[in-house]
């Protein structure tokens, strides 16, 4: 039983081992033969790479033609590779080249990458979008020579590769093959404006790629302004622009136009039917406030297309606005400055061409009396007569008065704004004290009536109220008791020990804080005599202690 046992365990131990060299030899031809685990591996990184690339070279696309619309301004191709080249450091090292153009962002980009991937960016018309393609990835070994050239709208290409030979050139524009030749050479005439991308491909299955630009024999549609009446300032006008879009050619079948990007509606054209002077034309008014471009171009029977051309007008039919006033100087009391107000312009907007600056007028009492407007001729600005900067000045009122001034704001279009007004109550300047006195016939009992007069700066027309405040001080002691505060000039003063001396000061406080104090001059000086005892004339039982009251007067 022990041999058989053993024998068993022999032959199931060479079957395993066969069965695993088999099952080995086809993993093996698996993961490297046709459809194996490498290549399609391989394929999946390849395919990853495109779509990485697409994402990137769109996402890319969007975000620069996107601060272009915010800030109007036009970008080109030329622009479009060094803004990729700056702002997305993430696929700067990828992108390898970008074809020059001085056309406009919307015309058609070959972009290369820097391990050899291919893709062309266009617009289709059919589809009403734009579209990247990825064209094919260059080998660099063994790849076909190509020289590319063009007369006019004829392109010729000649191609060679000395060892496996030429299989076919092709042409592509956008995305679609328009020409294939199993030759060294090829001649096309390229019916519309854009790149070409030129495909070749050798015997060996290498492939190699360039592009050329042409431009379409179609002569481009002309823009133009046609309301006259309208006059720009500083290249801004002031109200909705009317612009003719007309064929430049006879030939011309069509014309397709657009505002703003290509991107925003690329479906408005102008058919036969629509004609001006016997041209196929229209008139398009342009309204938005800032950049306004139109883009368009032709197309004749046999759809060849022209150049694209833009025309850019820039409006503003609003005035500018003023957010907000910023008011500086030493704040006094009941909305009154004490000195001096300084004036700035804060958060000035116009959201087209932009604040220029701002006109002002100041106005005298009797102005502000009749409510008197000035007219924009009226008003100041520098010494030239142009606005004042927002920025670099401002404005003061320094003088003792409530004083009122108009502002008027103008953008770079010529648009001003509605009169702005603005109010500043300054009082720098103490109340007077004319004088403060106790008369004989106000003295009763153990008090007396003190009276004082004041009035606000300037005196025969004064600013505002005076308020009195009245204290008490016993000589010899430190501080002073609090009376009453009253508009009244005449305060009662009772309750004085005999024998005393006391200090009685006044001090005033006009509506903005300024304080004229006893130590101005304001102040009595009582002296309190012996304490005496008399029955009430009344007979009610209370008793009262006139006291002898001396007044001088004191100076501090």
């Amino acid at each position: 039983m022990k041999t058989k046992e053993n024998g068993i365990t022999l032959i199931a131990l060479i079957v395993t081992i066969v069965l695993l060299v088999v099952l080995t030899a086809v993993v093996i031809k698996g993961i490297t033969g046709e459809e194996g685990i490498i290549e399609v591996s391989t394929t999946a990184t390849e395919d990853y790479n495109i779509l990485q690339y697409k994402e990137q070279i769109e996402a890319l696309r969007e975000s620069i033609i996107l601060k272009a619309e915010v800030t109007g301004e036009r970008i080109t191709l030329e622009k479009l590779a060094k803004e990729m080249a700056k702002e997305a450091t993430w696929i700067k090292s990828a992108i390898a080249n970008v074809s020059e153009s001085a056309n406009d962002i919307n015309d058609d980009i070959i972009i290369t990458t820097t391990d050899g991937y291919i893709f062309q960016v266009y617009y289709s018309e059919n589809y009403g979008q734009r579209f990247i393609e990825y064209l094919g990835r260059e080998d660099g070994n063994l790849v076909p020579k190509v020289t590319v050239s063009k007369v006019n709208n004829k392109i010729n290409v000649q191609a060679s590769e000395d060892i496996s030979g030429i299989n076919k050139i092709e042409v592509i524009y956008k995305g679609s093959i328009v020409k294939t030749e199993n030759s060294t050479s090829l001649d096309y005439e390229a019916p519309n404006t854009g790149w070409y991308v030129i495909r070749v491909t050798s015997n060996a299955g290498k492939l190699r790629y360039a592009w050329i630009r042409v431009s379409s024999t179609m002569i481009a549609p002309k823009i133009e302004i046609v309301n006259p009446e309208v006059k720009p300032t500083s290249g801004w006008y002031k109200e909705n622009v009317t612009v003719r879009i007309s064929a430049g050619s006879d030939k011309t079948s069509k014309i397709y136009y657009t505002i703003a990007n290509w991107k925003e509606d690329p479906s408005l054209e102008i058919t036969e039917a629509e004609k001006i002077n016997g041209i196929i034309a229209k008139d398009v008014e342009l309204k938005l406030q800032g950049m306004n471009t139109i883009y368009a171009y032709a197309v004749d029977e046999g759809s060849g297309e022209s150049e694209i051309v833009s025309l850019n007008v820039l409006i503003d039919s609003e005035a500018p606005i003023l957010k907000d006033i910023n008011m500086t100087g030493i704040k006094g009391e009941n909305g009154w400055y004490r000195g001096a107000v300084g004036i700035e312009l804060k958060n000035a907007r116009d959201n087209a061409s932009g604040v220029k600056g701002y006109y002002y007028y100041k106005l005298t009492e009797e102005e502000i009396e009749n409510n008197f407007i000035p007219s924009l001729d009226q008003m100041k600005g520098d010494e030239n007569g142009n606005p004042l900067n927002v920025k670099e000045t401002s404005l003061s009122m320094p003088n003792d008065g409530i004083q009122t001034v108009i502002i008027r704001l103008e953008d770079n279009a010529g648009n001003v704004s509605e009169p702005i007004t603005i109010t500043a109550k300054v009082d720098n300047t103490p109340p007077i004290i004319s004088f403060v006195e106790v008369k004989e016939e106000n003295i009763a009992g153990d008090g007396f009536i003190i009276s004082a007069q004041a009035s606000d700066q300037p005196l025969d027309n004064p600013l505002s109220e005076v308020t009195y405040f009245y204290y008490v001080q016993e000589v010899g002691t430190i501080g002073r008791s609090f009376i009453r505060s009253t508009k009244e000039s005449r305060c009662m003063v009772e309750g004085l020990k005999p024998e005393t001396e006391y200090i009685v000061y006044v001090e005033v406080k006009d509506e903005a804080g300024n304080t004229a104090k006893a130590e101005d001059g304001a102040g009595i000086k009582v002296t309190t005599g012996e304490e005496g005892t008399q029955i009430n004339p009344g007979g009610n039982g209370r008793w009262w202690r006139p006291v002898e009251i001396k007044v001088d007067k004191v100076s501090h």
